[in-house]
């Protein structure tokens, strides 16, 4: 039976700029983070990495994929923060409340459909196996998170464990 293993990983560090906008990027201690990730993976043989839209995203993705030469890089906003499923605040704690009162009612109507495209694109099964193994990174679709996450896929019954040439 085929399989999907994902590994997480946060982007790097982000600039300090009292804001969770978009457009904000990694401090230098992010950009090193995200090499030093790639020099871990730099083994790993992966085939393209994917991130969500921010810029911070965008920069880690990039900084991992410099260690690692010829491997793509692509944006892809199901792997972007998104909500889930909505979530009723009463109760939790008023950290939590106030963070879910950041999502709008358009996310919050749209984010179960986001997050079930995340999950087809992501984390499902591939539909029939291949021979040998591959390595390919995905991006985190957790709310209020985004980060690089790697997956392995096996063939069935091939017993493999480590990823084989491409």
């Amino acid at each position: 039976m085929a399989s999907r293993l994902l590994f997480l990983a946060r982007h790097g560090e982000q600039e300090e700029t009292g804001t969770e906008a978009p457009e904000v990027g990694l401090s230098a201690r992010g950009r090193r983070q995200a090499t030093l990730l790639g020099e871990r993976l730099r083994g790993a043989r992966l085939d393209a990495v994917h991130h969500g839209p921010l810029a911070r995203t965008a920069e880690t993705a990039a900084l991992v994929a410099k260690e690692l030469p010829g491997v793509p890089v692509h944006e892809d906003g199901r792997a972007g923060d998104h909500m889930p499923h909505d979530t009723d605040p009463t109760g939790l704690p008023a950290r939590y409340a106030a963070f879910l009162a950041e999502f709008t009612k358009a996310e919050r109507r749209d984010g179960p459909r986001v997050t079930a495209e995340a999950v087809a694109r992501f984390a499902t099964a591939p539909p029939r196996a291949t021979s040998g193994s591959w390595w390919s990174p995905t991006t985190s679709w957790s709310p209020g998170w985004s980060g690089t996450r790697w997956r392995r896929r096996s063939a069935a019954g091939s017993g493999s464990t480590t990823p084989t040439a491409r």
